[in-house]
């Protein structure tokens, strides 16, 4: 069994494990007990395992500097809305949204802003436009937005107006799935 540690060595491993000024504020018993920890930068009080705060060498945060929200404003809306730390750093755009309905918007305000939205990108667009709205293989049209655009050779940035077909779900799904082949008249046939 292990040499019980001082109270004075227990405070001591305290503040080199934890990244704020954290005091101990119960007695230390042994490592299977319970601590009582008070951060002085924010003021909470909270208790945990002895062993995880005097034995483990990453660095702790007091659980309540570690969800202090920040404030933002909706990039589309401009609501305010409160993020944590963690949602901030998983941010990779910049923008922070109250909503998803936000988000999809203020996305497709920047693709339109930015000549995104009717260049090569928005392929679904560009075939809708330039050709018949049914499936080139078997002729199906009963509802156009079941249609799905199917790239010639599979390169879906090759966004070509010659590159691009019209299907219905079964013969995309055919081709997708490689059993099959669109031949040079737009039929799809077995391999």
């Amino acid at each position: 069994m292990g040499v019980k540690l001082s109270q004075e060595e227990v405070i001591r491993r305290i503040k080199k494990n934890f990244k704020q000024d954290v005091s101990l504020i119960s007695e230390y018993k042994n490592k299977r007990s319970k601590v009582k920890l008070h951060c002085n930068e924010c003021g909470y009080e909270w208790e945990a395992s002895a062993q995880t705060v005097i034995d483990n060498n990453s660095c702790h945060v007091c659980p309540n500097c570690n969800n202090i929200k920040q404030k933002f404003h909706c990039a589309y809306c401009n609501k305010e809305i409160y993020r944590i730390p963690s949602e901030i750093k998983r941010n990779k755009s910049g923008y922070f949204y109250c909503s998803k309905t936000c988000g999809n918007l203020h996305k497709n305000l920047l693709r339109k802003t930015s000549g995104e939205w009717n260049n090569s990108k928005n392929y679904r667009l560009k075939a809708f436009e330039k050709l018949e709205h049914c499936c080139v293989s078997c002729g199906w049209n009963e509802d156009e937005r079941i249609l799905e655009v199917h790239h010639i050779d599979e390169n879906r940035d090759n966004n070509n107006i010659d590159n691009l077909c019209i299907l219905c779900p079964t013969c995309h799904r055919k081709l997708t799935s490689h059993y099959y082949i669109l031949t040079p008249s737009f039929k799809v046939i077995l391999k």
